[in-house]
């Protein structure tokens, strides 16, 4: 039920090949080749800075580049909640038509930029754009987000108790190699969690005992 099917065109003349994507799984990113890749979040990644046309086929493969994005964002595959576009510095000669609004455009927005590279998206997924804005740090759950994040989650309200450590990760993937910052707080529940699909899988109360294990 995860897998996606996404049609996408190889730089050879009217020749297709048919790619499912899986969730989690990154396929082609370090290949020659421009195969996009599906990230843990439903997120289709087209990361150009593995394509190095040659001055003479240069216009001619933007152009393909450019008619592959319009044909994902226009039949939005299922499950897909963004799109997003990883350029070299090299390729910004693209940005004009990437982010110019439909139909003069793909509607792509500028996400961040590195010395050597830049990354823009495109909201794809229902309701409002969820795609978190880029830090040098991200603060996970802390505070009374706490608080509103195991109720909304759960149907349960918590109550705080103390903070029991705080933890930083760095190099995490999903928030593009930056650093990200998780609070542990102890809270007490009552009553039985409510199980919320859209949210969670699963969601048990378990022992200190058995978390730690």
């Amino acid at each position: 039920p995860y897998l996606t099917r996404c049609m996408y065109q190889l730089y050879q003349p009217m020749r297709f090949s048919c790619l499912l994507l899986l969730p989690g799984r990154i396929y082609g990113r370090h290949s020659s080749s421009f195969v996009p890749f599906m990230d843990r979040h439903n997120c289709l990644h087209f990361d150009l800075s593995t394509v190095v046309p040659t001055q003479k086929n240069c216009e001619n493969v933007q152009s393909r580049i450019l008619e592959q994005l319009s044909a994902v964002c226009n039949e939005v595959p299922p499950r897909c909640n963004a799109v997003w576009v990883h350029l070299l510095s090299s390729q910004c000669s693209l940005l004009p038509r990437l982010c110019a609004p439909p139909p003069d455009g793909q509607g792509f927005q500028l996400h961040h930029a590195k010395p050597k590279s830049l990354s823009l998206y495109r909201w794809l997924g229902p309701g409002d754009d969820r795609v978190p804005a880029f830090t040098t740090h991200q603060v996970a759950i802390t505070a009374d987000a706490t608080l509103r994040e195991v109720y909304e989650e759960t149907g349960l309200q918590p109550t705080f108790r103390a903070l029991m450590g705080v933890r930083e990760s760095n190099g995490i993937p999903s928030t593009f190699g930056t650093a990200e910052i998780l609070a542990l707080c102890h809270l007490s529940l009552s009553g039985s969690p409510t199980e919320i699909a859209s949210q969670l899988k699963l969601c048990p109360i378990v022992s200190s005992s058995s978390f730690l294990k």
